[in-house]
């Protein structure tokens, strides 16, 4: 059997970047190149996590080639936008070294098989779209099976970057830092290039994600709950999602769907706490879990 090579493709350059950009937009649900290119530029603010996010993006897309998947499963690039957060989610919490790498070209396979396996099961039973939720997966799959390998090392660099971190006051910087969290980049420049493609998208999706945080982020100060959460953590990217998803992606826009966007990020919130007892337990990250459960 002759594999493909992931340099070679019948597609032009341009139509290849034109894809690249697309698979970076489709986080956001956004087919949009210009979007992605930011997205793309978003997640290079730590260069080499960054890098293990397009390495894990070709290499998904590689593997859904080698095993024969649909092209249109692989065009749309459902594989390969799980295969990048599985890339930037891991690059965010271990020093990109030789063991990293390995992990990374282990996974690749196995993440690619297990989106195949869960989008067949959502399709077939369930009925609902099978959204991040690989990327979910593999993910908790590595963290738990990381406590075994000494190799690879916990970090905190990507904590590290502070350009513009005093810059903006409470509200934007809680904004451009969820944004940014989005691709697992926890800095501001990165939320600047993530909200300004978001805007270029769509005004309307850009509404509806600074509406879907704030009313979120307004539930978990109600509770009483951990705001540190939303400020230092990545937890905030979940009322985003949320809000997009279902005010603009899956409803026709109007008063209707922004209170159900509203209402989803609310829900999502108590979610978020929730979870986040759950899997503490496991010593686990909610990661996108909050916004795929309101959602599906």
């Amino acid at each position: 059997m002759k594999l493909p090579s992931m340099e070679s493709n019948p597609l032009g350059p341009g139509k290849r970047i034109t894809r690249l950009l697309s698979g970076y937009g489709r986080v956001f649900f956004a087919a949009h190149p210009a979007a992605g290119a930011l997205f793309l530029l978003a997640t290079f603010t730590v260069p080499a996590q960054g890098a293990a996010g397009l390495i894990a993006f070709m290499m998904s897309n590689f593997w859904a080639r080698v095993f024969g998947f649909p092209k249109n499963l692989i065009e749309s690039g459902f594989f390969a936008c799980n295969g990048l957060l599985t890339g930037l989610a891991l690059g965010l919490t271990y020093t990109i070294n030789t063991a990293f790498m390995v992990m990374l070209m282990i996974i690749a396979p196995l993440g690619v098989l297990m989106a195949a396996a869960l989008k067949a099961l959502f399709d077939r039973y369930l009925f609902v779209p099978v959204l991040s939720l690989p990327f979910v997966v593999t993910s908790w799959m590595v963290l738990a099976g990381g406590r075994e390998f000494y190799g690879l090392i916990h970090t905190l660099e990507p904590y590290e970057v502070t350009l513009l971190s005093d810059a903006f006051s409470h509200a934007p910087d809680l904004f451009f830092h969820s944004a940014g969290a989005t691709f697992f980049q926890l800095n501001t420049p990165a939320g600047i290039l993530v909200a300004v493609g978001l805007l270029l998208f769509s005004r309307q999706a850009f509404f509806l994600a600074t509406t879907g945080l704030f009313a979120g982020a307004l539930v978990y100060r109600l509770l009483n709950g951990e705001m540190t959460d939303l400020t230092t953590g990545y937890m905030g990217f979940n009322f985003i999602l949320t809000a997009i998803a279902v005010g603009g992606m899956w409803t026709v826009p109007g008063p209707d769907a922004l209170l159900l966007a509203v209402i989803g990020s609310a829900i999502c919130a108590v979610l978020v706490a929730a979870l986040s007892g759950l899997l503490g337990v496991l010593d686990l990250p909610v990661l996108a879990f909050p916004f795929i459960v309101t959602t599906g």
